[in-house]
């Protein structure tokens, strides 16, 4: 009898001991639910440097200014004198430049020929007439500006004349009136003179022909990496620029355009059709800071596979206490990642985990912020398995939820930087960028994937080679 007592205690005692070791537990699972997904990405600046040689202004000038450029043979001046005038470009002239300004003077040789008149007892007599030969230089500035509208509006000021020979000429008795002959040449040529400044100007800092051929081409998505079928898009939406200014002899004209700049990884993104080119906007200062967005998907089937090969299989200790995970799958709640955890061990049934995902830059990869025991699964936990409630299990496996993500980006910005260096994307179309920075901003989570705004940082600048004849 004492025999089989003891074995039945024995019994009682080892179905107890195995009864508190696995604990089933009923647990509920989180609603799985998604944000509206709605990608906005940031508009940076895309510099066009636009520059004109005022050496083909002045080239210009010089061929439209030749031979004769005034005659004039019957006048008088403000003695009466009788006098005939002709000038003709006596050399190729220089242009300077300031800022927005040019300045220029015009070397002219003249021939004058004087027929002074005397009077005797109310008559007037001729004294004969009498040929010189003269040089003189006209100055002028001009100053120019672009408008909203992309033409160029010039401004032509005479800075008056010198004599670069005979600035005082006698002719027996008379005294020849150089400042009327001088101002007379001056008057009637300051229209001519206008005239061709704006001429040349315009042909050659024609810059709304550059921001309709920059315009245009933006339209169209360019491929900068056919490895990894990665399509830049550049969406413009609005024109600016500084003042014109000139320094070591060129005219430097920078258009910022505004634009969306989308980096798409996979097939060719649509074409936009828009074609009208805006106004301008004239500003006293660029923004010079730009960005390429990049939109990349993380499915969630990849990310489901990641998680399994770091925790399925895992044993996880609590003293004398362990679960081992047999399987898992993850899901969104709103703004959260669920992790969903089918255990085994000292407890039995699915565990319910919840943390924010987030970028970490030192690692280069995606963790979950906080991951702990959802709520309802904590407060089953508190009921049946008080232990794991206030372990670190899940502290652990949020240190496994690590999905790296350093190589991916490495290789994307490697990829985008070697095909925005010095590019000539269509014909005639150079860009030439540097990234310098990469940021993401909040990740979001869809259904089918995980979406990672990825920022590339830096400058780009887009520069059109000028084949115009």
């Amino acid at each position: 009898m004492l025999r089989q007592l003891k074995l039945f205690t024995a019994i009682i005692i080892f179905a107890s001991f195995f009864g508190c070791k696995t604990a089933q537990i009923q647990t509920e699972k989180p609603a799985e639910a998604y944000q509206s997904f709605v990608f906005k990405p940031k508009p940076s600046t895309i510099n066009l440097p636009v520059e004109m040689d005022i050496n083909n202004i002045e080239t210009m000038l010089n061929a439209k200014l030749q031979g004769l450029i005034y005659e004039n043979a019957a006048m008088k001046d403000a003695d009466g004198v009788n006098l005939s005038v002709k000038a003709w470009k006596k050399d190729n002239f220089k242009l300077g430049l300031n800022n927005n300004e040019l300045s220029y003077r015009i070397p002219l040789k003249l021939w004058i020929k004087t027929c002074p008149q005397t009077h005797v007892l109310g008559f007037s007599l001729s004294a004969g007439c009498q040929e010189l030969n003269a040089e003189i230089a006209l100055k002028y500035h001009t100053q120019f500006s672009i408008n909203k509208d992309w033409s160029i509006s010039t401004t032509t000021t005479s800075d008056g004349y010198e004599w670069i020979s005979s600035p005082v000429l006698k002719i027996g008795p008379v005294n020849l009136n150089i400042k009327f002959v001088a101002d007379l040449i001056l008057k009637a040529n300051k229209n001519k003179i206008n005239t061709e400044i704006d001429k040349a100007i315009s042909k050659n800092l024609d810059v709304k022909h550059y921001a309709q051929q920059a315009w245009d081409m933006m339209q169209s998505p360019m491929q900068v990496s056919e490895q990894y079928n990665v399509w830049l898009k550049i969406t413009p939406q609005e024109l600016s620029t500084l003042p014109l200014s000139g320094k070591n002899g060129k005219i430097h004209h920078n258009i910022g355009i505004k634009a969306l700049t989308e980096c798409y990884v996979g097939k060719e993104p649509p074409t936009d059709s828009s074609s009208t080119l805006p106004n301008l906007k004239i500003v006293n200062k660029l923004d010079e800071g730009f960005s390429i967005n990049l939109m990349s998907d993380i499915p969630f089937t990849t990310v489901d596979s990641l998680a399994k090969q770091f925790l399925v299989g895992k044993t996880f200790t609590s003293g004398k206490r362990a679960i081992t995970i047999n399987d898992m799958k993850l899901y969104a709640n709103n703004d959260n990642m669920v992790v969903e955890a089918t255990v085994s061990g000292s407890i039995k049934g699915k565990l319910y985990f919840m943390g924010k995902p987030y970028y970490d830059a030192e690692k280069s990869a995606i963790a979950i912020r906080n991951l702990d025991f959802e709520l309802k699964t904590k407060n089953a936990l508190l009921k049946t398995a008080d232990w794991i409630a206030h372990g670190t299990i899940a502290k652990m496996i949020g240190e496994k939820m690590v999905f790296p993500l350093k190589d991916n980006i490495d290789q994307i910005k490697q990829q985008i930087q070697q095909n925005i260096t010095n590019k000539e994307v269509v014909d005639n179309v150079i860009i030439n960028g540097n990234l310098d920075d990469i940021t993401i901003d909040e990740i979001l989570m869809t259904p089918e994937s995980i979406k990672l705004p990825i920022i590339f940082k830096g400058k780009l600048s887009v520069n059109l080679l000028n084949n115009k004849k």
